[in-house]
């Protein structure tokens, strides 16, 4: 039998494997300012309307009043009821008059400025399509062919 000699050497080690740590950067946050102007800008325009509706109503209500008031005053006194100061019994009915005329007028003046204000409120969230624009969304339907061995279609996933 015939021996030969093995001489093993040791492999030497390799050095340890240096750790690359790779970081992404993060995802961009989507900018959703303009989204929220538009949706505050809608909500005082609407919430605008409704004040100005309910103010005209109301003005409506305190002019009917007026009138039925002022047919009263010139059904019992004529037409120039209100002119006389010095009757002491006309002072009461005009004076009511006057504070519903008042009124009146009052609510009239809220009407008009919550319409305008609700159409200020309006025109800059409409506005803010051009001036804050907002990210496009990302995509919440997908289509894709399908593709079988009896057949073929398409398949529709997304998020509604």
């Amino acid at each position: 039998m015939t021996s030969f000699p093995v001489v093993l050497d040791p492999i030497p080690r390799a050095p340890p494997r240096e750790v690359i740590v790779r970081t992404t950067a993060p995802a961009p946050e989507s900018d959703r300012s303009g989204r929220n102007i538009r949706i505050a800008g809608a909500s005082l325009a609407l919430a605008g309307t409704a004040l100005g509706v309910g103010f005209a109503i109301a003005a409506g209500v305190r002019d009917d009043e007026a009138e039925a008031q002022a047919d009263a005053i010139r059904a019992n006194y004529g037409r120039g009821g209100c002119l006389y100061e010095g009757i002491s019994e006309l002072t009461v009915p005009c004076d009511a008059l006057a504070e519903t005329i008042s009124t009146r007028d009052t609510l009239r003046g809220a009407a008009w400025a919550s319409f305008i204000a609700g159409g200020v409120f309006g025109a800059v969230a409409i506005s803010s399509l051009w001036w804050a624009p907002s990210s496009p969304s990302p995509p919440r339907v997908a289509v894709r062919p399908l593709v079988a061995a009896g057949g073929g279609g398409i398949a529709i996933g997304g998020v509604w």
